[in-house]
């Protein structure tokens, strides 16, 4: 109340939020953090805790914002982060979203390779993108022959070109 444009590492802000969650008040620790980001705060930690509280209160959208944030103030590779998002994207039916998400893992250099190109197959199909979804399938059973997510979404595309080809006929 004092000084509430505080939002440097140590607010009160973060305290008071972690002191709710230990409560397991999960409510007013969402509350506080998003005044913390409305006040300009900016430490991705902060910010990634409550996008989580804002996803598990069934705000994706609002999750997906500020993970967002994160990405224009600290355009780090976190694997964990991009991820989390392209799958907000997607639930959002933000798919150019998705896909820039699902592409950052994968230029990464992600260490489950198989998943990262599956989930950016998955963005392109949605997408309309067909001959990239192929691609990425590809790379991802090229990465974990054995990744059966992969394999049902080949199957999947497969089936699509044969009933396109049919049409054809």
């Amino acid at each position: 109340e004092i000084y509430p444009a505080f939002v440097e590492p140590g607010s009160v802000y973060e305290i008071a939020a972690d002191s709710y969650l230990e409560l397991k008040d999960k409510t007013n620790a969402r509350t506080l953090l998003e005044q913390y980001a409305n006040k300009g705060g900016k430490m991705p930690e902060t910010l990634k805790k409550l996008a989580g509280l804002q996803e598990e209160a069934g705000d994706k959208a609002a999750a997906a914002r500020t993970l967002t944030k994160i990405n224009y103030i600290y355009p780090l590779k976190d694997e964990p982060m991009h991820r989390k998002l392209g799958e907000l994207s997607l639930a959002l039916g933000r798919v150019p979203d998705a896909i820039r998400e699902f592409e950052a893992v994968v230029a990464g250099g992600p260490i489950d390779a198989a998943s990262a190109h599956y989930d950016l197959a998955k963005a392109y199909l949605k997408a309309g993108q067909r001959s990239m979804a192929e691609e990425q399938v590809f790379l991802a059973l090229e990465a974990a022959p054995g990744f059966k997510p992969a394999q049902k979404l080949m199957l999947e595309l497969n089936a699509g070109e044969a009933g396109q080809k049919e049409k054809k006929k």
